[in-house]
C-alpha cells in the first residue's frame, strides 16, 4: 500500500489483516462518515471548496437520509446507463 501524502484526503485504509475490499464493503458508521466528509471539505480552500461545501450542504438538505440519497444516486445511475447504450 503507498504512503499517504500529508494533509492529503483519502478513504481509510483496511484494518490490519482486513482485505483491501472489505474495506471497501464493510459499513461506515455515521459518525465517521461524517468527521470524514468535514475534514474533506476542510481541506478545500478556495472558490472551488466554497462551492463543493455549498453543494454538499444543499444536498443534505434536499435529500436528508441516507435511504434518499441512494435513491437519488440510483435513479441517476440508471439513467445515465439508458443514455449511454
Amino acid at each position: 500500500m503507498s504512503e499517504r501524502e500529508p494533509g492529503h484526503f483519502q478513504m481509510p485504509l483496511p484494518s490490519e489483516g482486513e482485505p483491501e475490499t472489505d474495506a471497501w464493503l464493510r459499513p461506515l458508521p455515521a459518525a465517521e462518515f461524517e468527521a470524514l466528509v468535514a475534514r474533506g471539505l476542510a481541506s478545500l480552500d478556495g472558490p472551488e471548496g466554497d462551492e463543493l461545501a455549498d453543494l454538499h450542504a444543499w444536498f443534505v438538505r434536499r435529500y436528508p437520509t441516507p435511504t434518499a440519497r441512494l435513491a437519488y444516486v440510483r435513479a441517476k445511475s440508471r439513467a445515465r446507463a439508458r443514455r449511454s447504450g
